[in-house]
């Protein structure tokens, strides 16, 4: 299957019950923010999550982290703008977090320029898959 842009799941994997995981764990361990169509309140445009993975040993860790927008708002900075009060949010209220890290298709270059103009690098030696 040819590497698409956007989320990594498929949607066969995005279930109700995987929606409601997401829901509570972010809500009980991580940050979740959504982003309401200003003439639509009951409308998303888009939603952005994470949360720690649960092992102690990594409980100063966020990883993963997903943002999703909506096609017909893409292009107009409002991921960016989402990571920024993300990054935010950690950095002033959050102190048990000590790093933030990224994953993302080597194709989605969209996706790698956000996260570089927020400051994020590859890592040496390794590539988005």
């Amino acid at each position: 299957m040819p590497a698409r842009d956007g989320i990594a799941r498929l949607d066969h994997e995005i279930t109700e019950d995987y929606v409601k995981n997401i829901l509570l764990k972010s809500v009980s361990q991580g940050l979740i923010i959504i982003c309401e169509h200003s003439d639509n309140p009951d409308e998303l445009i888009a939603e952005m999550h994470d949360y720690t993975i649960g092992i102690e040993l990594f409980r100063h860790v966020i990883s993963e982290v997903t943002i999703c927008v909506h096609p017909d708002f893409q292009g107009k900075k409002i991921g960016h703008r989402m990571m920024s009060i993300f990054l935010e949010e950690i950095a002033c209220n959050r102190p048990d977090i000590g790093k933030v890290e990224l994953i993302t298709r080597e194709g989605n270059t969209r996706a790698i320029a956000l996260y570089q103009s927020l400051g994020f690098a590859l890592r040496a030696g390794l590539k988005c898959v």
